[in-house]
């Protein structure tokens, strides 16, 4: 089992409350409104859900699953190297041709995940921090957000030995915490 990181979920509240500053006003959006129309975002505490609505979503004909994959983090890291600041400190003065441009890498990065003419789903746990320039980025996608009842999703995660990235999980009062500011 994971070794508890004491104050682990103490870095998911300033993320929660900078995200909150950052995105309080409107982003620019890319250009087209239809960009991503055919993404389907799922998000959502591990042990919500999302593996299950993801695969009702995979048996529709017309959905392909990416499963969780890191294109998108990938790719706004790059990002953030290149124009060397975080996402919340540049994301607010990127323009429409920012976000389009955004938008159009990581859909030609995911065409190896799915059939021309498909939709895809991108579930990760950790995506919810970045819906803001998701949106930006790619204004027709959907997204999903999984959730159970806060007792079930706290007791599946603590008992749950997580290989890496669920450092909350590992203390009960961490984890409440952690559901509380992604809620």
């Amino acid at each position: 089992r994971g070794k508890p990181i004491k104050g682990a979920a103490a870095q998911c509240r300033p993320m929660t409350d900078m995200n909150l500053r950052a995105y309080r006003k409107p982003l620019a959006q890319a250009h087209d409104p239809n960009l991503g129309e055919e993404m389907i975002f799922l998000v959502g505490m591990p042990r919500s859900g999302s593996t299950l609505v993801e695969q009702i979503l995979f048996a529709h004909p017309q959905v392909d699953s990416a499963g969780e994959v890191s294109v998108l983090h990938h790719l706004l890291d790059a990002e953030c190297q290149r124009r060397g600041a975080e996402i919340r400190d540049w994301a607010r003065h990127a323009q429409g041709d920012d976000w389009q441009r955004l938008g159009e890498t990581y859909l030609e990065q995911m065409t190896d995940y799915r059939d021309q003419g498909m939709r895809l789903t991108d579930k990760g746990m950790e995506k919810w921090q970045y819906l803001g320039v998701v949106r930006a980025m790619l204004p027709g996608a959907r997204f999903v957000h999984t959730r159970r009842r806060p007792l079930e999703t706290c007791l599946s995660c603590f008992k749950q030995d997580f290989e890496s990235g669920q450092w909350y999980c590992y203390d009960i009062a961490e984890l409440a915490q952690a559901w509380y500011d992604q809620h």
